[in-house]
Order: structure tokens, then C-alpha cells, then sequence
């Protein structure tokens, strides 16, 4: 050892001196970073400090903007630069509103713009994570959705287990499902089950989200999961008890009658719930069920007089009463002598005019299409309440109805009405713009286009101008004006207020519009005009191409959907299956269209083609739930054309390739029920089709016991042992 030492002891010595200087660089860099950071949140959230400083004390705008945009640059994805944002967007929600009331000369005595902003509270003193919210709603009102989704989405991460995240969280429940996106409702889901906050908001998103899904026919499972979530974690609370009462009417015992169930459910929430309060909102909700997914409008007045029991002489839900009673052809011969009572009772109340033009303009939807007595609640508010803001909605009704039946003389007495009447009214030019539409809508084009252009240039800074031009661009197009249709498109998107990125939507939106009015050559010279202007955006040029491609099928020109369908498949995009769909849906459409016209050869062309579009989405997304769908659509389109057997082998192959899928049950469902609609058109003996449907049913509740397929085949079986 002292031979080494010696040998080496110099090197030694140095190596050891330069591993203390590296330990003692590593040290100082480590504390000089460990200051860094100490000093970089420091200066994040003193910058913040001094740009709300400025704020509050009204000064130069400017230098707080510079602040709050230097921390979000330089302090990315932080809880800082959550806050700066929401900083942002509070200051440019002021300036927005600030400009709204410039433009009607509102000011305060020293010459500042007045500025309320009492719809949203003192937003001074409130929580960062609560402004957001409250300009975010303010946003989605004014349909400025990106803004609010970048607003809600910072709360929901940087305020993860706050009030305001599960607030934040209804909302962008709401937003996924507008915009279809069922995959973010089931992360959003998720996140809120997970959640260790029990908020009222948390059962709210989780209750929103279960009667948006329970829209769609093919999200019943997912809605029957978010109601099993609510009653499994919240069994007492207020969502917990009506998802389980919502749930009873799925599972219903089919054996008895629908006034029996509808009653049973009136009196499970009497039961359910103590207080009246409770009662009536849990009685509303199950009315809104009835009335938009069942249609169940008898069933829904008859909620309306129980509603009555705890809450009399309540004006909107004796309105609300009133229009199920003419939305059902049984009872709507008793609505005038109703309204009769109903108008003795009311005729002082203030918002007495307001529920009239209510009930009148309900009356008056195709939907509903009880139009005897919408013009005569309309013209009672027309004689004698001359010149209130309902008359111009009255007559607004009125000529809306007239244009529909093709009465246009008559119509234009009463625009002519509001022209001498209303000009000056804060809501005249959406009175014009909405006859208008109907004028386009029904057809009439020379009429439509008189009152759009008489609109253009004389709109308020909150009313869209574009919409209303690119809707007298589809006018143009229909009565062969091609040039001025392409003219009027080349201003819009040369107008400085044209951002390509966010405003190319208007084109698809447009142009969609006028596919589903069968306007078709307005759509194809948008769906053009898209294609060249916006090619460098992917998302609008797929989209554009698409429309496109779905007005060819209508017009019976299979080549651009081909062309289309072979980009596409090409991209392997599952993202890009939705566009195969909506070529394979105009398909089937077309297919409907023919077949309810008469045209039977040809409505199964169209099945046959839908059928080939199907079998390509299976070929080129194979394992995906695109691919799982498009074998149950296939299916339909076979069992349309009467090919059962077919029918049948898609829903087998389904069942076989997606054994893990979630949603796999729903093909093995069908599958037995295939054979009752054999049975129905006499192509199987009624013995063999129970028979057959009985054992596909037994293997549904024996491989998923927990779907909703499990129920429907246990109740089916309930009503029919066949094998018993």
C-alpha cells in the first residue's frame, strides 16, 4: 500500500483535487439552478402580480398584456401561465364588451366607455379557476367555442379538484357530445368518476352525459353505464335516485302497457323524493326525457298537472302543458277551449304575451304542424297587443307559415308590416334574416334573395354576415346565377375580417345545409369553391371533398365518392372513417329517398352500394369500432334488400372479430333479432324464429351479463319461453 502511495501519490492527490472541483462545480451549478428556479416561479408570479396590479388600477393596458404574454411564452404548461391566460382572455372579454357598448354611445360622466358586466358578476374579486368559467359561458352563448374550450380546459387541469373543474367539466360534456366526439365524453366521464371530490357538478356532468348518449340509438350502453354510476356512488343523492328511476325505463317489463310504466314513474318519484322542490325538478326532468327522446307528449301533460299539484298557477308549465296537449293528435282537439282558460287566468301577467308567442310558434313546427291554432293565438297577439316585442314575433310566425304553404302575397303583409313597424326594433334583422331562410328554404328563391341583399351591409357588428351571404350564395345557385354566387364568395373570403383557418367552417356548413334541403347545385359550387380556397387545410379540404362527394351520389355520379373512398382508405386514418361513413350514409339515404318515392329498383341500387362502401371501411379498418359498425349497418342494408341470410353472416363475423370490444354485444343482439323480422315478413315459421332468437338470446345474458343486450334478452325471454 505505501509503494503505491508513493508511486502514485501525486496523481492521486491531483485526482482527488479535481474530483472536489467537479463536485464543487456540480454543487455551485446545482444551487445556482435551484436559485434559478426559486427565482423563475418568483418572476412568474410577480409578473402576474404587476400585470393584475395594472389592471385593477385601470392603467396602460399594454404593459400587462407584454407581462402576462412573457410568462405564458416563457413558463409554458405552469400553473402560471394557466393564470396569465385566463388573465388574457378577461381583458379581451372587456375590450369585447367594452365595444358592444361603444356602439350604442353608452359612457360614463368623465368620457370612459361604460362598462357592465353585472350577467357575470364583479369579475375583480372572484377566483381565477371562476372567471374562466363565467366568460367561458359567456363565450359559448356568443358560440365563440374554441375560446371557451381553451378557458375550461385550464381550469379542469391546473384546478383539477376544485368546484370550478366539475363545473368546467358539465360544460365540456355538453361541447363533446355537439360535436359527436363520444370518446372525449368517456375520458371526461372517467376523470369525474375517479374524481375524489363528491360535487354536486361531478353527478351533474355524470347525469348530463347519460341523457345526451341516451339520444343515440347506438349510446344507449354508454347512457345505461353513466346512470350505474350514478346510482352505484350516489345512491341517495338527487342524480343518484332519477338515474335510477331513468333506468326503469329501459328495463321496463314489456309485459305491461305504456300509460301503466308512465304512471309507475310518476309515482316512483313522489316516493322518491321528500321536499316539492325536488319533486318538481326530478318531474321535469323525466317531461324533457319523454317529450325529446320517447315522444311521449300525452304522457308529458299529464307530468305537467302533477308538476301543478306542488307548484299552482305556474304560467310556463300550464304552457308547457298546453303544447304537449297539440303536440298529441289525441288530445289536441281539447287545446283552443284550454287556451281559453288558460288566457282567463294569466291575461295580466307580465309574461303573459311571452308564453302566447311561445305556444303559437310550437304550434306552428313541422313537427308538430297545428297550425289552425297557432295563427289564431298569433293573431289574437297581432289585434290586440299592437306594437310589443311578441307582435313582431307574431307576425314573424305568421309569415313564416305562409311561405310555407306558398301563400306569398299574404306573407309579405306581414314582413311589409314589420318594415313599417319594427325597423328600428333591436331584433328587426333577425326577424328578416328568419324569413328569409324559410323563403330559401321552401324554394323560394327570388324572395329569399331580395331580403338577404337587403340585409347585407346594414347588419349590426353582432350579427353574422358571412352565414347570411354564403345563404344568398345558395340562393344565387339556385336560380342558375353561378357567376354572382362565385363573386359574392371571392368578397367574403377577401374581407379583412376572413380568417381562413377559423371561418373556412361556414363553406361546410353551408354546403351541408343545402345537401340536406336537396340544393344541390348550391352545394356543389360551395363544396368547389372550398376545395380550391381552403387546399391547404386539411381538415376543411377533406371535409369539402366529402360534401362534394355526397352530392354526386344524390345525383346518381358514383365517381367522385370512389376517388374520394380510395384517398381515404390509402391515409389509414381511423380518424378519416367518418368521412367513408357520411358517403356510405348518402347511400342509404338516397336508398330511403328512392324507395319511399316509389323508385324500388333503384332505392336498392343505392343498398348495393351502400353495402360495397361498408365492406371497404371492414377491409381497410380492420379490429376498429368503425369497422364494427360498419358491419351492423351492412346488415341493415341486406335485411332492406331481404337478404337475411347475409344479414345474419355480417352480425356473425362481427361477433367473432370483436370479441373484446365493448360494444360487441350489440352485433349478437341483433343477430336475434334478425330471425323476429324473418318471422314478420313470413320467411320462417314462428316456432323456429322464437326458437332461434331464444338461443341467441340465452348466449347474450350468458357471455354479457352486465350490457344493456343482457336486459332486452331477458325481457324478451320473459315474454316468450319458448324454450320452457
Amino acid at each position: 500500500m505505501s509503494v503505491i502511495i508513493k508511486k502514485y501519490g501525486k496523481t492521486i492527490i491531483y485526482v482527488v483535487a479535481l474530483l472536489a472541483a467537479v463536485f464543487l462545480v456540480g454543487f455551485m451549478v446545482a444551487f445556482t439552478g435551484a436559485q434559478s428556479n426559486t427565482e423563475t416561479i418568483k418572476t412568474a408570479e410577480e409578473l402576474i402580480s404587476e400585470a393584475s396590479s395594472s389592471l385593477l388600477n385601470n392603467e396602460e393596458q399594454s404593459q400587462a398584456v407584454e407581462l402576462l404574454e412573457d410568462v405564458v411564452t416563457t413558463w409554458p404548461d405552469t400553473f402560471e401561465a394557466a393564470q396569465a391566460n385566463i388573465l388574457l382572455e378577461k381583458m379581451n372579454y372587456n375590450t369585447y364588451l367594452s365595444q358592444d357598448v361603444i356602439q350604442f354611445g353608452a359612457y360614463e360622466e368623465d368620457g370612459r366607455p361604460f362598462f357592465n358586466n353585472n350577467k357575470l358578476g364583479d369579475l375583480d374579486n372572484l377566483p381565477l379557476d371562476d372567471v374562466a368559467n363565467r366568460i367561458a359561458d359567456d363565450y359559448l352563448d356568443s358560440h365563440e367555442i374554441e375560446t371557451a374550450e381553451k378557458l375550461l380546459e385550464l381550469v379542469v387541469n391546473h384546478w383539477p379538484e376544485s368546484e370550478q373543474a366539475s363545473i368546467a367539466r358539465v360544460k365540456m360534456i355538453k361541447l363533446a357530445y355537439l360535436s359527436e366526439d363520444y370518446q372525449h365524453v368517456d375520458v371526461l366521464v372517467n376523470e369525474i368518476v375517479s374524481d375524489k371530490v363528491d360535487s354536486h357538478y361531478n353527478q351533474q356532468a355524470i347525469f348530463d352525459a347519460a341523457c345526451q348518449m341516451s339520444s343515440k340509438d347506438r349510446k344507449i350502453s354508454k347512457a345505461t353505464e353513466c346512470f350505474d354510476l350514478l346510482v352505484e356512488n350516489y345512491p341517495e343523492s338527487f342524480h343518484g335516485k332519477i338515474s335510477k328511476i331513468l333506468k326503469g325505463i329501459y328495463e321496463s317489463d314489456l309485459q305491461i302497457t305504456k300509460s301503466e310504466m308512465y304512471g309507475k314513474l310518476i309515482d316512483d318519484i313522489l316516493k322518491e323524493y321528500s321536499s316539492p322542490e325536488d319533486k318538481i325538478k326530478a318531474l321535469k326532468i323525466i317531461d324533457g326525457f319523454c317529450t325529446q327522446q320517447m315522444k311521449e307528449y300525452q304522457f308529458a301533460a299529464q307530468i305537467c298537472k302533477t308538476i301543478d299539484r306542488y307548484d299552482p298557477d305556474n304560467i310556463a308549465v300550464d304552457a308547457q302543458r298546453l303544447k304537449y296537449l297539440a303536440a298529441d293528435l289525441n288530445t289536441r282537439n281539447q287545446v283552443m277551449s284550454d287556451f281559453e282558460e288558460f288566457k282567463e287566468t294569466y291575461v295580466g301577467s307580465d309574461n303573459f304575451q311571452k308564453y302566447c308567442y311561445e305556444i303559437a310558434e310550437y304550434l306552428s313546427h313541422p313537427d308538430v304542424n297545428s297550425m289552425e291554432f297557432s295563427t289564431h293565438i298569433s293573431q289574437m297577439l297581432i289585434d290586440e297587443y299592437p306594437g310589443n316585442n311578441y307582435t313582431l314575433w307574431a307576425h314573424l310566425n305568421l309569415a313564416r307559415q305562409l311561405i310555407r304553404k306558398g301563400e306569398l302575397e299574404h306573407a309579405q303583409e306581414h314582413i311589409n308590416a314589420i318594415d313599417q313597424n319594427y325597423a328600428n326594433h333591436d331584433k328587426y334583422f333577425d326577424a328578416i334574416g328568419e324569413i328569409a331562410f324559410s323563403c330559401l328554404k321552401n324554394g323560394h328563391f327570388q324572395q329569399s334573395i331580395k331580403l338577404f341583399e337587403d340585409l347585407i351591409g346594414y347588419l349590426p357588428e353582432d350579427h353574422d354576415e358571412f352565414w347570411i351571404m354564403l345563404n344568398l350564395v345558395n340562393s344565387y345557385y339556385e336560380i342558375d346565377k353561378p357567376v354572382s354566387a362565385e363573386l359574392l364568395m371571392s368578397s367574403i373570403v377577401k374581407n379583412p375580417e376572413f380568417d381562413a383557418i377559423t371561418d373556412s367552417y361556414y363553406f361546410i356548413d353551408v354546403g351541408m345545409m343545402c345537401l340536406e334541403n336537396r340544393q344541390y347545385k348550391a352545394a356543389n359550387g360551395i363544396f368547389d369553391f372550398a376545395i380550391n380556397q381552403f387546399n391547404d387545410l386539411d381538415d376543411c379540404l377533406v371535409q369539402a371533398k366529402t360534401g362534394k362527394a355526397m352530392v354526386a351520389v344524390h345525383l346518381g355520379n358514383d365517381e367522385p365518392g370512389n376517388t374520394l373512398l380510395f384517398e381515404l382508405f390509402n391515409e389509414k386514418n381511423e380518424e378519416y372513417a367518418f368521412f367513408t361513413f357520411l358517403i356510405g350514409e348518402a347511400h342509404s339515404y338516397e336508398a330511403r329517398y328512392q324507395e319511399n318515392s316509389g323508385n324500388d329498383e333503384l332505392s336498392k341500387e343505392y343498398l348495393n352500394k351502400a353495402i360495397a362502401i361498408w365492406h371497404k371501411v371492414i377491409k381497410n379498418f380492420p379490429g376498429t369500432t368503425a369497422a364494427l359498425e360498419a358491419y351492423q349497418m351492412a346488415s341493415s342494408c341486406y335485411q332492406k334488400l331481404g337478404n337475411y341470410q347475409e344479414a345474419i353472416n355480417c352480425l356473425q363475423h362481427a361477433d367473432a372479430n370483436f370479441l373484446e370490444h365493448p360494444f360487441q354485444w350489440n352485433a349478437k343482439l341483433l343477430e336475434g333479432h334478425m330471425y323476429q323480422l324473418m318471422k314478420y315478413s313470413d320467411l320462417l315459421e314462428d316456432a323456429e324464429a322464437n326458437r332461434k332468437t331464444a338461443e341467441i338470446y340465452e348466449i347474450v345474458i350468458k357471455n354479457y351479463p352486465t350490457s344493456p343486450a343482457s336486459k332486452v334478452a331477458r325481457q324478451w325471454l320473459n315474454s316468450n319461453p319458448v324454450l320452457n
